[in-house]
């Protein structure tokens, strides 16, 4: 067994915790100074473990001074949360050979919480307070029946087992000062005691210009008397073996005093780091001015005509795309396609509201880097009704882990992947509720017959699902299936969109639906 992690001194690398390992027959491998990226997993648990306790220290408004204690929770909360690696099951199972882990004594953190005062501790006996108000800050160990709290009385944590809960008050206010004092040592807390001593102490300009090795003792001695009330004191008033000791135990304190300002100098110190330049080749611009002059250039990247055709932009409207041909030929195409499949008829005395629809433009790129100009008639699918114009919506999406592992069985098994893209997928499926959109833009030069008929009250009510419909990918899911079963094919039952075909042989088809586009 390895223990690994970074490089910090004095949190790991120590003599009793290194003793602790070698007698367990624990490794100790600390990774290198400033290489992070090399304990991958400690930093990235670290992440998971800081951004919960961050979350609760934020949703409590709890001071910052509380962060061990949000930490701890955290920690206690992750080992018994279910892990989808671990295939749902809770890392305190795993750990602890198969024991699930007992939930019923959870509670939201800093939560308002009632612990009784036992009789001894009582002020009255008969009429004084059974119960003090506290905050719940975590739990003890592996102990159901015991929390930690924060008394607000006594402002120190505390160990209760008869407690309760109110966890639809939340308690923030805590003070700062009384969590430092209730969690940090004595001697590391500043109090009134210790400004004073600092005060007794030389200024922070004699440790700023010598370390403590390069200060004589005659000197420490002539800065302890000048402000000492030790000199003042008269030596038939205090011992001379008390002032030898008073003042050696002074000398002791400036000196880590300076090596702690020493320390700090230095970390604050920060080295000179040279700047990489990348080593990639820029393209140079005069390729693009050679296409842009017409000239053909055959050395020219794709990439670069992409960027020269975008910068003529996608219009926005019908108005910007209706003056340009290509535009008005990609909507022609668009608008034969839907009366191919007889998507729509016109009605005038029909009750329907209808759904107002919109031309949407878009540059597609051919694998030879060709530039195509795609129009699309799409329903404002965000005015539909519920219950009106649409009852089920939902479709299910092939999951990214069963792409993974239909590449990765297709390299296993030297297996031949084809990409089919069905252009006009959700023209194909034929709608159940009654549905119809306005007259969309362009009708007069793309369908005059139909224009002549067009009144104030003509709609286009739907026969097939249109893009936009909020039901549109459910009908296209329902009908491609109810196609691939009759062909053979039979889903799978982890993935909906995977299809398998075993007879004479093995075919494995997954869908996909990419934005307006429906994949295979």
């Amino acid at each position: 067994m390895r223990f690994r992690c970074d490089n910090g001194r004095g949190e790991y690398d120590n003599r009793l915790f290194r003793g602790i390992l070698r007698v367990s027959g624990i490794s100790f491998e600390p990774a290198p100074p400033y290489t992070q990226h090399k304990n991958g997993k400690s930093e990235r648990m670290i992440q998971t473990l800081v951004i919960k306790a961050r979350t609760m220290l934020i949703d409590t408004k709890l001071p910052t001074a509380m962060w061990a204690e949000a930490i701890s929770m955290a920690v206690y909360l992750h080992e018994r949360s279910p892990s989808r690696p671990l295939y749902h099951k809770t890392r305190y199972k795993m750990l602890n050979q198969g024991k699930k882990p007992v939930i019923h004594h959870l509670r939201r953190f800093s939560c308002q919480a009632y612990k009784l005062v036992p009789l001894p501790q009582r002020k009255h006996r008969k009429f004084g307070e059974r119960s003090r108000i506290c905050t719940m800050i975590g739990y003890v160990h592996d102990a159901t029946t015991m929390w930690r709290l924060w008394d607000t009385v006594e402002k120190r944590m505390i160990i209760a087992s008869n407690v309760i809960f109110d966890e639809g008050v939340i308690v923030g206010e805590v003070g700062v000062e009384d969590v430092l004092k209730a969690v940090l040592p004595e001697e590391v807390y500043i109090d009134k005691e210790s400004k004073e001593l600092e005060e007794r102490l030389p200024s922070q300009s004699l440790v700023e210009k010598k370390s403590p090795s390069d200060i004589p003792s005659t000197v420490l001695d002539e800065g302890l008397r000048s402000k000492s009330p030790v000199e003042r004191a008269s030596p038939g008033d205090m011992p001379p073996k008390k002032l030898d000791e008073e003042i050696s135990a002074e000398r002791a304190l400036l000196k880590a005093s300076a090596v702690i300002d020493s320390e700090k100098e230095s970390s604050e110190r920060v080295p000179e780091t040279r700047l990489r330049r990348s080593c990639r080749i820029q393209a140079k611009t005069t390729m693009v001015a050679e296409e842009s002059t017409g000239t053909r250039t055959n050395n020219l990247p794709c990439t670069v005509e992409m960027l020269h055709h975008s910068d003529a932009g996608e219009p926005e409207s019908y108005s910007k795309a209706a003056s340009d041909i290509r535009w008005q030929d990609a909507m022609r195409s668009e608008y034969d396609s839907l009366k191919v499949h007889e998507t729509f008829y016109h009605v005038t005395d029909d009750d329907l509201r209808p759904i107002t629809c919109k031309w949407v433009f878009g540059l597609k790129t051919n694998a030879d880097g060709s530039q195509r100009y795609k129009a699309r008639l799409v329903a404002r699918g965000f005015e539909q009704v519920h219950g009106v114009d649409d009852s089920e919506t939902f479709a299910p999406v092939a999951r990214l882990t069963t792409f993974r592992i239909y590449a990765a069985l297709a390299l296993e098994l030297q297996a031949t992947i084809y990409h089919l893209d069905v252009v006009t997928a959700f023209l194909n499926p034929v709608i159940e509720e009654r549905t119809a959109i306005t007259i969309p833009e362009g009708i007069e030069w793309l369908d005059p017959q139909l224009a002549q008929k067009v009144t104030a009250s003509s709609k286009l009510r739907l026969n097939k699902a249109l893009y936009g419909l909020r039901q549109a990918p459910r009908l296209w899911y329902k009908d491609i299936g109810t196609t691939l079963t009759t062909l053979g094919f039979s889903p799978s039952t982890s993935d909906p969109n995977l299809y398998l075909f075993k007879q004479k042989r093995v075919m494995i088809l997954l869908l996909q639906i990419l934005g307006q586009r429906s994949s295979t």
